[in-house]
């Protein structure tokens, strides 16, 4: 996701997808260390063996929007998350596809394992 009024971005816009090369040259925001979108970009980067761009990490999405929406950050977002913000401010947000692949995984849990069993059973 970034800023519509990012300068950085022009030669970004015209492709249908980001590459992770591209991303070298912007301050990224992401979630900290512990979320597998943060963790997949840093394995992407080293698997290229180029340098890291500069990370900020941030816990809160609302504000890591407000700090996209007004500065030259890019953020690396769920793409759930994305849509729904860039939909709510389609003059001030923008996104893109990255080519780094993304396989992501849930936990289910409850407050009991019985209802985490009937969940399952149902997920099957």
């Amino acid at each position: 996701m970034y800023s519509q009024s990012n300068t950085k971005m022009s030669t970004l816009i015209k492709s249908a997808t980001v590459r992770a090369i591209d991303l070298q040259k912007f301050n990224l925001i992401l979630l900290p260390t512990h979320c597998p979108i943060h963790q997949q970009v840093v394995k992407t980067f080293n698997r290229l063996n180029v340098a890291l761009p500069e990370i900020f990490e941030n816990n809160y999405s609302e504000l890591t929007i407000s700090l996209v929406r007004n500065s030259d950050f890019i953020a690396v977002l769920p793409e759930s998350i994305a849509v729904n913000k860039v939909a709510q401010d389609t003059n001030g947000l923008g996104m893109k596809k990255l080519e780094i692949v993304f396989n992501r995984s849930v936990s289910v849990f409850g407050r009991s394992a019985d209802i985490v069993k009937e969940i399952e059973k149902e997920l099957v």
